[in-house]
């Protein structure tokens, strides 16, 4: 099973309600200020799971407002999680997040992008229980390819260690953390007394 699939979920619905417009249901608001179909959600919870029972990808979100014509939906206080590589748990949390349907890989999978901002903090608990936290003030997710981007400085915490940089770009199938300074921060670590 793919990350894609809590997305098809949505995409399932948002079709359903485009086809049958007599959907009722006192969550969907037909007519936006625009005159386009939207979908209106709350207390939303999406998951997938891996064939072999990890936890592919998981959204919360205390509300969903999807274009049905564009497919772009927008989040309220989203919370992603993935378990990748298994026994690794991130947990991704901002204050608004963005869902873009883009084009269709080579698959004719239509591929997902997931744009987050305000406070994100990215965390990481082994199964050992090590603790890694990331702020930043946006974030960029590609679930099918199982990677993300900050558009921002970071500031990096863990047990005794500080490090902030100008940007990070994270491998999630590999683990894998890469910062890089930009043009006003460059990676500086810092160790603390315990």
């Amino acid at each position: 099973m793919n990350s894609a699939t809590p997305f098809s979920k949505i995409g399932l619905f948002t079709l359903l309600c485009t086809i049958n417009p007599s959907t009722s249901s006192n969550e969907i608001n037909e007519i936006s200020e625009n005159k386009q179909p939207t979908i209106s959600l709350s207390n939303v919870k999406l998951d997938s799971f891996s064939q072999e029972g990890n936890l592919a990808l998981e959204i919360e979100a205390t509300s969903l407002k999807q274009d049905t014509l564009s497919g772009q939906s927008h989040l309220t206080s989203p919370k992603i999680m993935i378990e990748n590589p298994p026994g690794t748990l991130w947990l991704i949390q901002s204050q608004l997040g963005t869902v873009f349907r883009s084009g269709s890989n080579r698959d004719g999978i239509s591929e997902q992008r997931i744009e987050l901002s305000g406070d994100v903090l990215i965390s990481r608990r082994t199964a050992k229980g090590q603790l890694l936290e990331i702020q930043s003030d946006k974030f960029i997710l590609l679930p099918e390819k199982q990677y993300g981007e900050t558009l921002s400085s970071v500031t990096l915490t863990s047990s005794n260690n500080l490090t902030r940089a100008g940007n990070l770009s994270i491998d999630l199938r590999r683990g894998e953390m890469k910062l890089q300074s930009s043009s006003t921060q460059y990676v500086e670590t810092k160790i603390r007394n315990q």
